[in-house]
């Protein structure tokens, strides 16, 4: 059964739920952590990113992916990526990040309903990419838990590229 069949009249398909779903848990994540985003419209993600991550002195960008694969028993996602989307990166002049947001298959089970709050059942994992070397496929640690605290270091990140700093 298509995991669309739960939700009569559904309209974004499989991959489209997946992928607004990893974007909408990141938005939600910076939210609560105070800082602003902006997310590219469908078809213009040129840079290869998805949201642009506001600090007051500028912004790092990030890659969303959100899928169904498991961990290597080693500690980490193994996420294919594109030579195009690399040589973007690499010419950023700010931090570029990849998010991985693993999800279990039925959709259903994202997102729960308690009597007093709604919680999204996922976590996100986390690495630096405009750095990295020429590869078919990016290692996203386990160790590298994304939460609001995350959003501190990547805010040196991008304050150490100009000098380290901060206002």
């Amino acid at each position: 059964m298509p995991k669309n069949d739960w939700v009569i009249g559904a309209t974004l398909s499989d991959a489209d739920r997946t992928g607004r779903f990893g974007v909408l848990y990141m938005r939600a994540l910076v939210a609560q952590a105070g800082w602003g985003s902006t997310e590219n419209s469908p078809g213009e993600d040129h840079k290869s990113v998805d949201i642009a991550l506001e600090f007051n002195e500028g912004a790092v960008h990030v890659q969303l992916k959100c899928g169904t694969k498991n961990p290597a028993k080693s500690g980490w996602y193994t996420i294919p990526v594109e030579a195009p989307w690399l040589a973007k990166w690499k010419a950023s002049k700010t931090p570029v990040y990849l998010v991985y947001v693993p999800v279990v298959s039925d959709p259903a089970k994202w997102v729960s309903h308690n009597g007093s709050s709604t919680q999204l059942a996922a976590r996100a994992f986390w690495v630096r990419v405009d750095q990295l070397p020429s590869a078919p496929s990016v290692r996203v640690p386990l160790e590298n838990r994304l939460n609001a605290d995350t959003l501190a270091l990547w805010r040196d990140d991008f304050n150490n590229a100009f000098g380290g700093d901060q206002p």
